[in-house]
């Protein structure tokens, strides 16, 4: 965004700021477990069970997962970052792809347990 404020011509135009290449959810659940030395994914669980599962209050505590917030991660969204990609092509400006910040978010949150914790 600093980039964008500071470039000629970008006034009036919508940016959405989005991995341009992002990666699905599948993807990054075994990238995460590829950072963290685990086995990967397998198998999915169907989304009606998981949703059935969820609604049991123990679970979802266990979790940290609400049901109704699963509709967020099953939902296609697109983002349209054609302007942003135009405007910041002339600069040093780029997406790094996910897989290259992974292990400093990951270490970021080992690093910092309390990040996770519920506001009361």
């Amino acid at each position: 965004m600093a980039e964008l404020a500071i470039t000629e011509g970008t006034a009036g135009h919508v940016f959405q700021l989005a991995d341009p290449k992002p990666y699905p959810v599948y993807n990054i659940l075994n990238m995460i477990l590829e950072v963290l030395d685990r086995a990967p994914a397998v198998a999915t669980v169907p989304d009606f069970l998981v949703e059935k599962l969820l609604e049991v209050p123990q679970i979802s505590k266990l979790v940290g997962i609400q049901a109704e917030s699963l509709t967020y991660f099953n939902h296609s969204v697109d983002f349209d970052v054609t302007n942003t990609l135009n405007f910041l092509k002339d600069t040093d400006v780029n997406c790094p792809d996910f897989r290259d910040y992974l292990p400093a978010l990951i270490s970021y949150a080992q690093s910092h347990p309390g990040i996770f914790k519920q506001a009361s």
